[in-house]
């Protein structure tokens, strides 16, 4: 099958293209790749980066940058790794200095400086009390409004919270009762919710970290979870490990779906919103379909996405540029731009 976008319903967004336009661009690797995240530095080119994924102990992060007319992706930098990266994020932080700061977790979380001069390792974060027996972590967050403040997911049914100017961790708490797998900040950065192998998804005030909420229960267990971008937004994105359809929750109304999304024909591999809007969110596949949903009119299951990318391949991970009309897509060894407009 070839590559391509189709319009399912396109009276249900407002936007023109023109023809001249691209409206998707691609990038090969020499290996599989997973993780992935676009650069949120608006006075700079567009820039993603993106993990590798083998077994065999010799990974990269790379940096991808786009040049300015959006028709190419190149190689800028990279680094080694030892272990895959589960998740990669850069700070929203703007600085005076002439890097950008990157986050990945794996065995550990893990900063790096990138810049025109290359990739450096600042830092590796380690809970000392378990540095000869650090458990993976599968996941983390930037807070939003504390640029300081990082959280992240393990397998060890913890999260940590970690605060990368003093480099140090600032809390560790039993989050679930078996591996959490995701985390997600709140827009106002004072909440995060978490999902996890104990079908649970919970919800935790960082002032007050001495209890959790259990706000959705599930019949397996859930992976991802990604909470609406716009302001004050009580609004939760989920995904179970086979189920073919996204949840839709309002921690105001816990237990009980909003609504969910069904049009996928295989288990959902993740979910993300849109950062300028809250109705649009995209979801990806084992089915080889990624979808665009609009969902300001909520009903009991949404079964019409508005926009469609069909491919070749399994796609295994999303992200949604937050100063562009631009989402990334990992899928075997490629990475895939697709222009939302």
């Amino acid at each position: 099958m070839t590559d391509a976008i189709d319009a399912l319903d396109l009276e249900r967004i407002s936007a023109s293209r023109k023809e001249s336009e691209n409206t998707s661009l691609s990038y090969t690797l020499d290996e599989q790749v997973y993780a992935l995240g676009f650069s949120n530095s608006k006075d700079k080119p567009v820039r993603v980066a993106i993990g590798s994924h083998t077994e065999d102990e010799a990974n990269k992060l790379r940096v991808l940058e786009v040049n300015e007319s959006r028709t190419c992706i190149t190689e800028k930098n990279f680094i080694e790794q030892r272990y895959p990266s589960t998740a990669i994020m850069w700070s929203n932080y703007t600085n005076a200095n002439d890097y950008d700061l990157i986050a990945t977790t794996s065995d550990c979380l893990r900063l790096y400086k990138e810049s025109d001069a290359g990739i450096e390792l600042q830092c590796e974060l380690i809970n000392s009390q378990q540095k000869e027996l650090a458990s993976p972590m599968t996941s983390f967050d930037w807070n939003p409004k504390q640029p300081e403040i990082i959280c992240c997911a393990s397998i060890d049914t913890t999260c940590s919270i970690w605060d990368i100017e003093e480099q140090k961790l600032s809390k560790l708490v039993i989050a679930h009762d078996k591996e959490v797998f995701d985390v997600s900040f709140s827009p106002e950065g004072y909440s995060f919710a978490t999902v996890g192998a104990d079908n649970t998804a919970r919800l935790f005030d960082i002032r007050d970290l001495t209890q959790s909420n259990i706000i959705y229960d599930h019949r397996e267990p859930l992976v991802r979870i990604a909470w609406n971008n716009s302001s004050k937004s009580n609004i939760l994105a989920l995904v179970s490990l086979f189920q073919e359809e996204v949840i839709l929750l309002d921690i105001r109304q816990p237990f009980f779906p909003m609504t969910t999304l069904k049009y996928h024909k295989a288990p959902v591999n993740n979910v993300v919103w849109s950062p300028y809007s809250p109705y649009l969110l995209c979801s990806i596949s084992t089915d080889k379909h990624a979808y665009l949903w609009n969902v300001e009119k909520m009903e009991e299951a949404i079964t019409s996405p508005v926009l469609e990318y069909s491919s070749d391949q399994s796609l295994s991970n999303v992200t949604w540029c937050s100063f562009t009309d631009w989402i990334g897509i990992t899928k075997q060894n490629s990475f895939i731009m697709l222009r939302i407009i």
